[in-house]
Protein backbone atom coordinates (compact mmCIF):
# COMPACT_ATOMS: atom_id res chain seq x y z
CA UNK A 1 0.00 0.00 0.00
CA UNK A 2 2.92 2.36 0.67
CA UNK A 3 4.71 1.49 -2.44
CA UNK A 4 0.85 2.22 -4.22
CA UNK A 5 1.31 5.62 -2.29
CA UNK A 6 4.47 6.91 -3.56
CA UNK A 7 3.69 6.06 -7.45
CA UNK A 8 0.61 8.60 -6.60
CA UNK A 9 2.96 10.96 -5.15
CA UNK A 10 5.53 10.92 -7.13
CA UNK A 11 3.09 10.93 -10.26
CA UNK A 12 1.02 13.94 -8.98
CA UNK A 13 4.33 15.64 -8.63
CA UNK A 14 5.63 14.95 -11.99
CA UNK A 15 2.39 16.11 -13.47
CA UNK A 16 2.10 19.33 -11.37
CA UNK A 17 5.65 19.77 -12.83
CA UNK A 18 5.86 18.68 -16.21
CA UNK A 19 1.88 18.91 -16.50
CA UNK A 20 2.34 15.76 -19.17
CA UNK A 21 -0.28 12.78 -19.60
CA UNK A 22 2.60 10.23 -18.96
CA UNK A 23 2.49 11.33 -15.25
CA UNK A 24 -1.17 11.23 -15.55
CA UNK A 25 -1.53 7.84 -16.33
CA UNK A 26 0.73 6.79 -14.09
CA UNK A 27 -1.22 8.43 -11.29
CA UNK A 28 -4.24 6.66 -12.78
CA UNK A 29 -2.78 3.05 -13.00
CA UNK A 30 -2.43 1.45 -9.47
CA UNK A 31 -5.43 3.39 -8.94
CA UNK A 32 -7.96 1.60 -11.10
CA UNK A 33 -6.30 -1.58 -10.39
CA UNK A 34 -7.04 -2.00 -6.88
CA UNK A 35 -10.51 -1.81 -5.17
CA UNK A 36 -10.96 0.33 -1.86
CA UNK A 37 -11.15 -1.38 1.16
CA UNK A 38 -12.22 1.17 3.14
CA UNK A 39 -14.39 4.26 2.98
CA UNK A 40 -11.57 6.18 3.85
CA UNK A 41 -9.80 4.96 1.00
CA UNK A 42 -12.52 5.40 -1.06
CA UNK A 43 -12.66 9.22 -0.23
CA UNK A 44 -8.79 9.41 -1.76
CA UNK A 45 -9.18 7.11 -4.20
CA UNK A 46 -13.04 7.28 -5.61
CA UNK A 47 -13.20 3.62 -6.23
CA UNK A 48 -15.92 2.51 -4.02
CA UNK A 49 -15.34 -0.56 -1.37
CA UNK A 50 -17.78 -3.76 -2.40
CA UNK A 51 -19.76 -3.05 0.92
CA UNK A 52 -21.48 0.18 -0.98
CA UNK A 53 -22.52 -1.83 -3.87
CA UNK A 54 -26.11 -1.26 -3.02
CA UNK A 55 -25.95 2.44 -3.08
CA UNK A 56 -26.97 3.69 -6.33
CA UNK A 57 -23.78 5.11 -8.38
CA UNK A 58 -25.31 9.06 -7.62
CA UNK A 59 -24.99 7.94 -3.78
CA UNK A 60 -21.41 6.97 -3.56
CA UNK A 61 -20.30 10.08 -5.42
CA UNK A 62 -21.58 12.19 -2.52
CA UNK A 63 -20.81 9.93 0.15
CA UNK A 64 -17.66 11.41 1.42
CA UNK A 65 -19.25 15.10 1.00
CA UNK A 66 -21.94 14.25 2.93
CA UNK A 67 -19.85 12.51 5.33
CA UNK A 68 -18.10 15.20 5.93
CA UNK A 69 -21.58 17.30 6.62
CA UNK A 70 -22.48 15.00 8.78
CA UNK A 71 -18.87 15.01 10.60
CA UNK A 72 -19.06 11.08 10.05
CA UNK A 73 -15.96 9.42 10.81
CA UNK A 74 -14.45 7.20 7.93
CA UNK A 75 -13.96 4.85 10.94
CA UNK A 76 -17.51 4.92 12.19
CA UNK A 77 -18.78 4.23 8.74
CA UNK A 78 -16.48 1.17 8.20
CA UNK A 79 -17.70 -0.29 11.42
CA UNK A 80 -21.45 0.27 9.89
CA UNK A 81 -20.25 -1.41 6.60
CA UNK A 82 -18.91 -4.46 8.22
CA UNK A 83 -22.12 -4.83 10.31
CA UNK A 84 -23.89 -5.09 6.94
CA UNK A 85 -21.79 -8.28 5.88
CA UNK A 86 -22.60 -10.66 8.39
CA UNK A 87 -25.92 -11.51 5.99
CA UNK A 88 -26.17 -12.98 2.46
CA UNK A 89 -28.46 -10.51 1.10
CA UNK A 90 -26.37 -7.33 1.22
CA UNK A 91 -29.49 -4.54 0.54
CA UNK A 92 -31.55 -5.92 3.35
CA UNK A 93 -28.04 -6.40 5.70
CA UNK A 94 -26.75 -2.66 4.53
CA UNK A 95 -30.43 -0.54 5.67
CA UNK A 96 -30.89 -2.51 9.05
CA UNK A 97 -27.01 -1.41 9.58
CA UNK A 98 -27.70 2.10 8.67
CA UNK A 99 -31.08 2.19 10.22
CA UNK A 100 -29.39 0.92 13.19
CA UNK A 101 -26.70 3.45 13.22
CA UNK A 102 -29.53 6.38 12.81
CA UNK A 103 -31.47 4.96 15.69
CA UNK A 104 -28.69 5.39 17.93
CA UNK A 105 -27.66 9.10 16.96
CA UNK A 106 -31.59 10.00 17.16
CA UNK A 107 -31.77 8.55 20.84
CA UNK A 108 -28.42 10.33 21.38
CA UNK A 109 -29.79 13.65 20.42
CA UNK A 110 -32.80 13.13 22.64
CA UNK A 111 -31.10 12.57 25.13
CA UNK A 112 -28.34 15.70 24.53
CA UNK A 113 -31.33 17.41 23.82
CA UNK A 114 -32.57 17.01 27.88
CA UNK A 115 -29.41 18.47 29.30
CA UNK A 116 -29.27 21.85 29.92
CA UNK A 117 -25.75 22.11 28.08
CA UNK A 118 -26.44 19.58 25.12
CA UNK A 119 -27.81 21.57 22.26
CA UNK A 120 -24.97 21.52 20.20
CA UNK A 121 -24.19 18.27 20.84
CA UNK A 122 -28.00 16.97 20.14
CA UNK A 123 -27.61 19.07 16.82
CA UNK A 124 -24.25 17.39 15.43
CA UNK A 125 -26.02 13.83 16.38
CA UNK A 126 -29.20 15.02 14.25
CA UNK A 127 -27.16 15.06 11.54
CA UNK A 128 -25.51 11.99 12.02
CA UNK A 129 -29.03 10.66 12.11
CA UNK A 130 -30.09 12.29 8.97
CA UNK A 131 -27.03 11.47 6.89
CA UNK A 132 -28.04 7.53 7.77
CA UNK A 133 -31.27 7.67 7.31
CA UNK A 134 -30.75 9.49 3.81
CA UNK A 135 -28.65 6.09 2.81
CA UNK A 136 -31.02 4.10 4.05
CA UNK A 137 -33.92 5.58 1.62
CA UNK A 138 -31.11 5.44 -1.18
CA UNK A 139 -30.39 1.51 -1.04
CA UNK A 140 -31.09 -0.83 -3.88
Amino acid sequence: MKSIRNVIHFASSAALISGGAMALALLAAPVQAQTATSVAAFCQAGIAPATLDALPANAKSNLCQWMKEAEVSPARFDLVLARSTTSGNHSVALKQALQMEADIHTRSAKSLSATDFGFLSSEAEKKRAAFYERLNQLVM
